[in-house]
């Protein structure tokens, strides 16, 4: 019996789960395992968003199938071999700050943190195992190749890493304490009443969806929330937003918060009215293109949306020294 075909932006897990009649549980062990195959590789990450017309096969766990199995599961691993095909890092990040402790790069737009398959497709755990052949071991994930912090494919901007174990794991102790203050340029639809406000919600995050969720603290105890968000109250997050220079219909917003969950720019932006610009995920109905017209002076947008990791500060964990690092906007 052929198998379901993915919806569009449906985690792999979700699909798996679907496609197999299995629980979400079985299905990520499956994906972990490396026996779920897109297109002609296997993929380890369950939050991995297919699109429609992705092809999606199994690998079965049994000796009648040893021959595919090795044929077919390949490990996936850093290719530092690319970077030194394209001539080095610059065409994708380039460094910024270096010491002792930790290495930071500037990422360009459309480019993924972390390798998602074993093909061609360049990530910036990459040129980390270029500029350091060891850089496997400096994070508990080999595949990250140090990063102790992580942009989405369309995001700019700093990109941290650490150039050892013991680095690592103080540099994640200090992300998690909210100690690290951030600071974003992001392209919006709209802007704000006014020229600063301060942005409180309810953030959800559920393992089996694409997106967050947001919800208004107003209405947090609500026995009736609306039916596209989900019941749980979820995280309390907040933002500062402040509007840098306006196109139009557009804005450019300036967004600093001490503490960043997954999506949650994007999501509680859209929340308040002003998604950004190409963000189909979170409801925009403008594209990249709409805003050059209007004078947003950044050149070759096409797909995707535009947010820029500006500038981070932080007490060094080592030197105990204030640590500002920030990228051109």
């Amino acid at each position: 019996m052929p198998h379901p075909s993915p919806k569009i932006n449906e985690r792999l897990d979700t699909y798996v789960a679907r496609a197999l009649n299995c629980s979400r549980k079985e299905a990520r062990v499956l994906v972990e395992q490396g026996r779920v195959i897109v297109g002609k590789h296997p993929l380890s990450k369950n939050g991995f968003l297919l699109k429609a017309d992705s092809l999606v096969s199994f690998i079965q766990n049994s000796s009648d199938h040893a021959q595919e199995d090795s044929e077919l599961v390949e490990k996936i691993t850093l290719r530092p071999t690319l970077v030194r095909e394209m001539g080095g890092i610059e065409s994708f990040c380039s460094k910024i700050h270096e010491d002792e402790d930790l290495l930071v790069l500037d990422k360009r737009r459309a480019v993924h943190c972390v390798r998602q398959t074993n093909s061609d497709e360049i990530c910036i755990a990459d040129a980390l195992a270029f500029l350091n052949p060891k850089a496997s071991e400096n994070s508990p994930n080999p595949l990250e190749g140090g990063l102790v912090n992580r942009l989405d494919f369309y995001t700019s901007g700093i990109v941290l890493a650490a150039k050892s174990r013991e680095s690592w794991e103080k540099l994640h102790k200090l992300f998690l304490s909210d100690k690290v203050e951030k600071s974003y340029l992001a392209l919006v639809y709209g802007r704000p009443s006014s020229d600063k406000a301060l942005l409180e919600h309810y953030l959800e995050l559920k393992k089996s969806a694409a997106r967050v969720y947001v919800r208004d603290l107003a209405v947090e105890n609500s026995d009736t929330p609306p039916a596209d968000r989900p019941d749980a109250k979820g995280q309390k997050v907040t933002i500062e937003v402040q509007v840098e220079k306006e196109f139009g219909r557009f804005s450019l917003l300036r967004v600093n918060a001490q503490h960043l969950s997954r999506h949650q720019i994007r999501a509680q932006l859209s929340f308040a009215g002003y998604p950004l610009v190409g963000d189909e995920l979170y409801g925009s109905k403008d594209k990249l293109a709409d805003a050059v017209k209007e004078g947003f002076s950044k050149t070759g947008l096409q797909e995707g949306y535009w947010l820029r990791a500006l500038e981070l500060s932080f007490t060094h964990p080592t030197t105990g020294h204030k640590t500002n690092l920030s990228v051109p906007s």
